[in-house]
């Protein structure tokens, strides 16, 4: 552990100080053992073989485009900018980089990253409070590859074109930050600027898609699942829209100038934030 951690085993909570620890039954400080910047060689070579049919849908879902011959000018973009952010960890940039997926599908599990405060349940925590109170601390493991927006704000994030182009399809990735289900966009408006960030066109994008399946027994039990608090507003309503699972919007577009800046306006998120993995720009 690279900081001062606070870790539940076995229904036990502990205050752990840096440093290489082993369990036996409790947990006691391991002299013998040296603090590793990142797992093995071997380990990353077992992990990036497993992921790897994960890894060859993720990017065959990225390049659906590509393959067909078509140029992602977001890749090419001179800037991009959002009006805030978590941390550097979860960088604006994040949007451009190629990494759809949300997981070490290189291998690599950094031990470097620090912690990330969340609920106890991630976005499905429980309590009288909003998402800003009682968070618990998890140790990052792998680079994020997605922006995400600080806590309990609507925002939006900004990508420069490298020059003025006609633009026929925008595609857009939601985020579930890497499967605590916490932050993610529920819906948002794709605006695309002229060169002066003049609006030219914009369009509502809603991810997801309403799911009352999974929280029947919610509404079958309301006196139980009203005991959720502040923290649930919304989000047990018979058709909340849930953001997971849908994959990528391709969204047309069907503006006749030439732009230089898209716009991604996040109006509403899930549980603690918003924030996006990747957008991808087509031109005419």
């Amino acid at each position: 552990m690279s900081e001062t951690s606070t870790l539940e085993i076995a229904g036990r909570e502990s205050v752990v100080q840096p440093g290489v620890y082993r369990y036996d039954g409790a947990l006691r400080p391991n002299p013998q053992a040296t603090s590793l910047a990142v797992n093995s060689a071997e380990s990353q070579q077992r992990l990036r073989r497993g992921l790897a049919p994960l890894a060859r849908r993720f990017e065959a879902e990225r390049d659906k485009h590509i393959r067909r011959g078509w140029r992602n000018l977001a890749t090419e973009a001179v800037e991009v900018r959002a009006s805030g952010t978590r941390d550097d960890r979860f960088n604006a940039k994040n949007v451009i980089d190629g990494k759809t997926w949300e997981m070490p599908v290189d291998g690599l599990v950094d031990y470097a990253l620090g912690n990330i405060e969340t609920t106890g349940n991630g976005g499905y925590g429980r309590g009288a409070t909003p998402y800003n109170d009682n968070l618990s601390s998890w140790q990052l493991f792998f680079r994020p590859t997605y922006w995400l927006l600080p806590p309990g704000i609507t925002g939006n994030v900004t990508i420069k074109l490298r020059q003025p182009s006609r633009v026929k399809l925008v595609r857009l990735l939601n985020t579930s930050n890497a499967g605590l289900n916490d932050f993610a966009t529920v819906r948002c408006k794709l605006e695309l600027l002229d060169k002066d960030e003049r609006p030219l066109w914009s369009k509502p994008v809603v991810f997801g898609r309403p799911w009352d399946r999974a929280f029947q027994a919610a509404f079958a039990r309301p006196k139980f699942f009203h005991s959720y608090g502040e923290s649930f507003h919304e989000i047990l309503e018979p058709g909340a829209t849930v953001p997971f699972g849908t994959g990528w919007q391709d969204i047309d577009v069907d503006c006749p100038q030439d732009v230089q800046y898209v716009r991604v306006k996040i109006d509403k998120y899930w549980a603690m934030g918003g924030g996006l993995n990747e957008v991808q720009v087509y031109p005419q």
